[in-house]
């Protein structure tokens, strides 16, 4: 069962991604802009940009191409047009096995076991497919689609720290955060 799930509305999700990228641009004007120097601060806000960049192509394919043949940019397995994806947050047993699953240790291979484990319903889920085919499937979708609902995954992972995604840590509670007793 999983943690929680949310069913994603594709042109949203590209405008959504759009806004937040308009106000990383802003925010890199106003650093740039700035007496002092914020080229650190810069860099993360272009890597930000960058990253957004690359998951609203993977929102903007799902919605636009996946559906075409392979030969004008689909693929086999997603084979009629959706508007909406829904995605699902993992429980630690979710994570436990994608682990235990995973032959090679790396983020990108980690992404796409979270993203096969995370779908609860798309055109290239198959619920009774078994693991190994539910990855094979996954794997055979374009990075940035990969980048879009790892992301949303991830977010749907994350409980008690709203702000961040479960591989940020919370930040350490300041005395005033910290509980007294009378």
């Amino acid at each position: 069962m999983p943690l929680r799930t949310q069913r994603y509305d594709l042109s949203d999700e590209i405008d959504r991604i759009d806004n937040e990228i308009a106000e990383l641009k802003a925010t890199k004007q106003d650093l740039t802009d700035a007496d002092e120097d914020k080229a650190d601060a810069i860099k993360k806000v272009k890597q930000r940009i960058t990253q957004l960049e690359s998951q609203q192509r993977g929102a903007r394919w799902a919605r636009d191409e996946a559906h075409y043949s392979p030969s004008e940019g689909g693929i086999e397995s997603w084979n009629h047009a959706v508007d909406s994806i829904e995605l699902a947050g993992l429980t630690a047993g979710d994570m436990a096995q994608v682990s235990a699953e995973m032959t090679v240790t790396h983020h990108a291979v980690q992404r796409i076991h979270m993203v096969a484990q995370g779908t609860e319903d798309a055109p290239y889920h198959d619920a009774s497919a078994s693991y190994g085919d539910r990855v094979e499937a996954v794997g055979k979708l374009p990075v940035a689609y990969i980048r879009w609902a790892y992301s949303r995954v991830d977010s749907l992972s994350t409980v008690g720290n709203t702000e961040r995604t479960a591989s940020e840590p919370t930040p350490k509670a300041t005395r005033s955060q910290t509980p007294t007793s009378d």
